[in-house]
């Protein structure tokens, strides 16, 4: 641990002295010889979507070929304010 004239070990020992005994994992686990890695639900359930998501194909090819043929056909055309909407609706403002 990092020295601060004895300050921070001084805090760190009371800290550890004063917490529940169940949540002194880190102990536990080094006492055990061995590290735990522990996956919430939300862990899970983003795991399990990750692997779908990696499972679908990254493009749709009949889709792009679907688009190609109708701009080389002169026929796409985009709806300006459905693209609008979408736009605004998936925009993520920080």
């Amino acid at each position: 641990m990092v020295g601060n004239n004895g300050r921070i070990e001084a805090v760190s020992s009371i800290y550890v002295a004063t917490m529940p005994q169940g949540k002194a994992r880190t102990n536990q686990t080094q006492a055990r010889g061995r590290d735990e890695f522990v996956l919430s639900n939300q862990g899970r359930d983003f795991a399990s979507y990750l692997g779908k998501l990696r499972q679908m194909p990254a493009v749709r090819q009949e889709k792009v070929d679907f688009c190609r043929k109708q701009i080389e056909n002169g026929t796409y055309q985009v709806d300006a304010q459905k693209l609008a909407k979408q736009i605004i609706d998936n925009f993520i403002f920080y």
